[in-house]
């Protein structure tokens, strides 16, 4: 039988046979990721107090038959019963397989784990645990996932880390490039990352990409925690200025070290060019769309992100903002904008340098992170809907240019 896929590392998504699933609730889709998460029966007490803690008993028992319906309605094309019930316990249904992406990490932890089990799962990381996803009304399932969060996200630093380690010590500098750019990406505070990454880059014979990748740690941890590089980093990077690290014979920055993935791909090479040319031309200063088009499993998740991962650590060092939108789960309005810039403002050390505080209190509509960071800033302007929506609009577009101004 077909297995339902879900990932939950990134953008949350439900598949089967490939094509997504479409949730008639946010809670739905929540509920259907809790149980897969947590596997098992649950009591619906536990769930009703999970999804709906404001309801009475008899409202919270309606909205959890409510839930369970749209999830068996969603999942009616699997041909099982999907959700299993009685009068006290909830669980899915053991006839249909599921292909959950965190089982792959929990795997690549095993003690039997091997490197293509780790790469494995570092394929299947797409982001941080459910993405851009929340339940206003629902503060218990939101502590759980801000929990899984944490967790995942210290799993797959093991992950790297081994297969890092992994991929160096039988001297596979560029794979081992690949994976640590990857890594920093992940975690851009591990200075352990960092100095995998610049051993890499040396070992491939491109000592300048491993100083500036020395000068990215610098910058990181003076913005985020004012502290300075561990020693242990700055004495590497002492060595590779030395031109002390031993090249690896075979392995050199002319194979394109910055390419996350094979190159050229089988029938793609043309395409590639295309967007490296692309690249060339936005980072000169101009503005440029590009739309990768095609039916579905022909490999266009596969080029944009070999794409953008080479992109992100070229000596251009242009930003990167990455933003998903899924045929799924309702409406999230703006989403693919919030998922684009929430990251990047998170690296900031002071938002405020960026826009004036009208401008962050408009965008506090997007980014309520931005309220709890600044207390004080005023509240966004009311009016009309037209009115609102094109304060709204001309925030983000400040907020992009004001990036745009430091790096392309």
């Amino acid at each position: 039988m077909t297995p339902l896929t879900v990932r939950t590392l990134g953008v949350p998504e439900v598949r089967y046979r490939d094509k997504p699933l479409k949730f008639r609730s946010r809670k739905a889709l929540a509920l259907l990721i809790y149980l897969a998460v947590e596997a098992g029966a649950h009591s619906r007490e536990k769930l009703i107090d999970l999804f709906w803690p404001s309801s009475d008993a008899r409202q919270g028992r309606v909205s959890l038959r409510t839930a369970l319906s749209q999830v068996r309605q969603a999942l009616r094309v699997t041909g099982s019963a999907g959700i299993v019930s009685t009068n006290d316990l909830v669980r899915l249904d053991h006839e249909l397989p599921l292909q959950l992406d965190l089982n792959l990490i929990a795997n690549a932890l095993l003690t039997e784990a091997t490197a293509a089990d780790w790469q494995t799962a570092v394929n299947a990381n797409q982001g941080q645990f459910l993405e851009g996803f929340s339940l206003s009304d629902a503060p218990g399932f939101d502590e759980w996932e801000s929990y899984q969060h944490q967790r995942w996200h210290n799993q797959m630093e093991l992950v790297y880390q081994r297969l890092t380690t992994c991929q160096l010590d039988r001297g596979e500098g560029l794979p081992a490039a690949r994976t640590a750019r990857q890594w920093v990406v992940h975690s851009p505070m591990n200075e352990t990352a960092y100095r995998c990454l610049m051993e890499a880059q040396a070992r491939t014979g491109d000592r300048t990409a491993a100083l500036q990748t020395y000068q990215q740690c610098q910058h990181a941890l003076l913005a985020d925690l004012d502290i300075a590089p561990d020693p242990e980093t700055t004495a590497l990077a002492e060595r590779i200025r030395q031109d002390e690290i031993r090249k690896l014979e075979g392995e050199s920055a002319s194979s394109d070290a910055r390419r996350p993935l094979p190159f050229p791909f089988v029938g793609r090479a043309r395409e590639y060019s295309q967007l490296v040319s692309v690249l060339r031309t936005a980072v000169q200063g101009n503005t440029v769309i590009t739309v990768v088009m095609g039916t579905a499993g022909m490999g266009k998740t596969h080029l944009v992100t070999a794409f953008l991962d080479g992109a992100q650590f070229d000596s251009a060092g242009p930003n990167i903002l990455r933003g998903r939108a899924y045929e799924m789960g309702g409406r999230l309005p703006y989403q693919p904008l919030v998922a684009a810039f929430r990251v990047r403002l998170e690296q900031e050390n002071a938002p405020e340098d960026l826009l004036d505080d009208v401008w962050l209190a408009e965008l506090s509509q997007l980014f309520p992170e931005l309220r709890v960071r600044y207390p004080d800033l005023p509240l966004p302007l009311t009016g009309g809907t037209d009115f609102v929506r094109a304060r709204l609009f001309e925030a983000v577009a400040r907020l992009g240019r004001s990036l745009a101004a430091r790096r392309p």
